[in-house]
């Protein structure tokens, strides 16, 4: 929940998001640029962000959802 409150307060700049389809599966991943200052602390990093999802009974379930991220050099 941390991690969901922290995307919405801090700027980023999103990449575009790829959609990959084959059949009843579908995963769409994006990369991130999240630069800011919170307090003394200054926040400059990469991150990249992935969901899957499949198809059951004709509706689409996430089945997954992973962000991760890193200092940018």
């Amino acid at each position: 929940m941390a991690d969901m409150r922290f995307a919405q307060a801090v700027p980023r700049e999103r990449g575009e998001i790829q959609v990959k389809l084959p059949g009843d599966v579908a995963w769409a991943y994006s990369t991130s640029i999240t630069q800011a200052r919170i307090g003394d602390r200054e926040i400059n990093s990469q991150g990249a962000e992935l969901m899957v999802l499949a198809r059951e009974d004709g509706a689409w379930k996430i089945k997954a959802i992973r962000w991760s991220s890193r200092k940018r050099r």
